[in-house]
């Protein structure tokens, strides 16, 4: 259940036995400036008149309103006001403020970008880098007349898995596929230029690009976790001059060390519960003492729980997930982070929020 249907069950539930009659109901709203007209409380019995009254309230954006005349009418009820503040802390307009003012205090804030942060557009669609490479694998397929289920289509893993099949394949032919697409024209730039500006001692990508040390050398140092250790580099450490972009899932820079499949992502969950190989305990030490921003994160995908377990996520002080108005999350996934990782999800256009929120 989302947070927000949660408060709006908890609002039903806590406020039907403290509602005397359907007249009391015509009062809290008349004395909160809220016109009950609209709202069907004629010819219904109490609760359905109190269930419609809620309704009303979260379908127009009333419920602060109302809360604060019926908390004051029922002497400050523990758990009304309890439920106040956590509409409060979910509110956008409330976000915003709060997210400035961690940012203006850098050293406080991780960002982890996800998958839907590395766009392409092709000619009017926009996709994910792993969407794009996965409708390049479906035309590979058809060209090399390999076989695949349908059902199966948008599963990267498994399209990997039906690529490797084919007659002459060489370890790494995937990557450099991969890394071919990553080079052509039509990369989506916009929300990368934004993030120079936060001045963060750590960005953690979940993605395999090298856009924010490439294009801003001055202001982004990059280094990877690599699975492979083919190509190991010294951890480069934190410091206030530069942004550490932290690739968790590789690099191109060693398209081997990149999760793109299943059996890449238990290879990963494995070496980073091993001490020998884990994450650098910089990396831990400060996500377990910030608040961390998730941006392009859909939460589908199993390995980002093994991530964020091996983070100890749960043990900082709140996490922020922002989501574009055109990614689906899971209601099941929203309900799994909120309880577990104390996140509060906020769907707006991504763009926009960069710039409202860099606007301090």
């Amino acid at each position: 259940m989302s947070i927000a249907r949660k408060h709006k069950t908890r609002l039903y539930n806590l406020g039907k036995p403290l509602i005397l009659n359907i007249g009391n109901i015509r009062t809290m709203l008349t004395d909160a400036g809220i016109p009950y007209g609209p709202i069907t409380l004629d010819n219904v019995s109490q609760d359905e008149a109190w269930l419609n009254t809620v309704e009303y309230l979260y379908a127009h954006e009333l419920v602060e309103q109302f809360l604060n005349v019926f908390i004051e009418v029922n002497d400050g009820v523990e758990d009304l006001v309890k439920l106040r503040e956590e509409i409060e802390r979910a509110s956008i307009d409330k976000m915003f403020p709060l997210l400035k003012s961690i940012l203006r205090e850098r050293a406080d804030c991780v960002l982890f970008l996800g998958p839907e942060f590395l766009n392409w557009r092709v000619q009017r669609e926009i996709y994910s880098f792993n969407r794009y490479f996965n409708l390049k694998l479906m035309q590979k397929l058809k060209d090399l007349d390999i076989d695949y289920e349908e059902i199966h289509k948008d599963d990267l893993s498994y399209m990997i898995h039906r690529f490797e099949t084919k007659r002459k394949f060489v370890a790494g032919d995937t990557e450099q596929l991969a890394h071919t697409i990553y080079k052509s024209p039509g990369m989506i730039r916009d929300y990368y230029r934004h993030l120079p500006g936060f001045k963060l001692p750590l960005i953690i990508n979940t993605n395999p690009d090298t856009v924010l040390s490439d294009e801003y050398p001055d202001q982004c140092e990059l280094a990877t976790y690599d699975i492979t250790n083919i190509a190991p580099t010294p951890f480069p450490g934190l410091n206030e001059q530069k942004t550490l972009v932290y690739n968790i899932f590789g690099s191109f820079q060693n398209p081997p060390s990149i999760l793109f499949t299943e059996k890449k992502a238990v290879e990963f969950t494995r070496n980073v519960y091993d001490p020998e190989t884990s994450i650098p305990f910089q990396i831990k030490d400060l996500v377990r003492s910030s608040y961390c921003i998730f941006i392009g994160f859909n939460f589908n995908d199993w390995h980002f729980k093994i991530l964020f377990d091996v983070l100890d996520l749960q043990k900082q002080p709140q996490n922020f997930a922002f989501y574009d108005i055109n990614t689906q999350v899971k209601e099941q996934q929203i309900e799994y982070y909120e309880r577990h990782y104390h996140m509060s999800f906020i769907k707006n256009d991504v763009e926009a929020m960069l710039e409202e929120i860099l606007a301090i």
